[in-house]
Order: structure tokens, then C-alpha cells, then sequence
């Protein structure tokens, strides 16, 4: 696996960050991006889910992902990381 701090798992609520290139197969990685998470994406992280997953936003679109996804999706911290909404 890989170090949650670098990724969407290991980011603290209310965090902006931008996702890199995610660290998932063709199929997974091709449906977030339907869902408008794709690398370059400014993504503010939101609230935990039950299980250790996590509610981000992306614009105002918001979408729930499992922990599993959030450690295969890493991150840059965005220029305006101490933004909130």
C-alpha cells in the first residue's frame, strides 16, 4: 500500500488539494474521471465516512469514496491549500 499522507486518505478535512495521477486500473481510474476526479483536479476534502472513507468535492459535485480508493488517489497540495469553503 501506499503512504496516506500522500494521498486523498491522509488529507484533514477542509484541506484543497490537487490529485495527481491516480494509482488504479484502466476501468476504475476512467469512471472517477466521469465523475470529474482526474489528475490536475483541485479536490476539497469533506467529511469521513463509516469505514474510513471519505466525502470530497469537486466543484460542487460531491462524491463518496472508500478507503481503499482514497490511498490509490494521490495528491499535491493546491496553491490555495489554506482556502476553505
Amino acid at each position: 500500500m501506499y503512504d496516506d499522507a500522500d494521498t486523498l486518505a491522509g488529507q484533514p478535512a477542509g484541506r484543497c488539494v490537487v490529485m495527481g495521477v491516480p494509482r488504479l486500473d484502466a476501468a476504475r481510474t476512467r469512471r472517477l474521471a466521469e465523475l470529474g476526479l482526474r489528475a490536475g483536479t483541485k479536490v476539497l476534502l469533506r467529511n469521513h465516512t463509516a469505514g474510513g472513507g471519505r466525502i470530497v468535492a469537486v466543484g460542487d459535485t460531491r462524491i463518496a469514496l472508500d478507503r481503499a480508493t482514497l490511498l490509490r488517489l494521490p495528491v499535491v497540495p493546491a496553491p490555495d491549500d489554506g482556502h476553505r469553503r
